[in-house]
């Protein structure tokens, strides 16, 4: 049997957020043989996780015993549970050299970003990758000001304050 823990996702680490009303982003880098162009940076696979709840069940469903590798996109697949009233762009630094900076644009659900809604994970959520924290701050910059009139919350976290978890 084929468990997505051992392999697939085995090297993955946890954005934790600092406001309850983020949630916590987990990063797989993706083996080799599974990349792909379409991944965050050819090689980054995000999942967004808003419980604790959540949390756990994504750590049950790595290690559940399957046949073959499977995508681990099974929470990326539901509605959000977090309410968005308005447009909120987050930054979440990355943890150690090598890993990804992370714009998250966290938008009502009933919303129009002029965005392909396939774009948006969980029906919410829009995720980018950066390998540079210059190239996460000129893209922040740019997604406020293509907003427009839309009113949006931006997040930038301060580095002191950072709290990484780790899978």
């Amino acid at each position: 049997m084929y468990c997505l823990n051992q392999d697939l996702t085995r090297t993955r680490r946890t954005y934790r957020p600092l406001l309850p009303t983020l949630p916590s982003i987990c990063v797989i880098w993706v083996p080799s043989v599974f990349q792909r162009r379409e991944l965050g940076l050819g090689r980054f696979f995000p999942v967004i996780l808003e419980t604790d709840a959540e949390e756990e069940e994504f750590e049950a469903l790595l290690a559940a015993p399957r046949s073959a590798p499977v995508p681990p996109n099974f929470l990326n697949l539901r509605a959000s549970q977090l309410v968005a009233s308005s447009a909120t762009l987050a930054t979440y630094f990355a943890p150690e050299p090598g890993w990804p900076h992370i714009l998250l644009l966290h938008a009502p659900i009933e919303s129009t970003w002029n965005a392909d809604p396939s774009h948006f994970m969980r029906q919410s959520y829009i995720v980018d990758m950066f390998a540079t924290e210059a190239a996460l701050a000129h893209a922040a910059a740019e997604m406020t000001a293509a907003a427009g009139d839309v009113p949006v919350t931006v997040v930038t976290l301060n580095r002191s304050w950072l709290s990484w978890g780790s899978a």
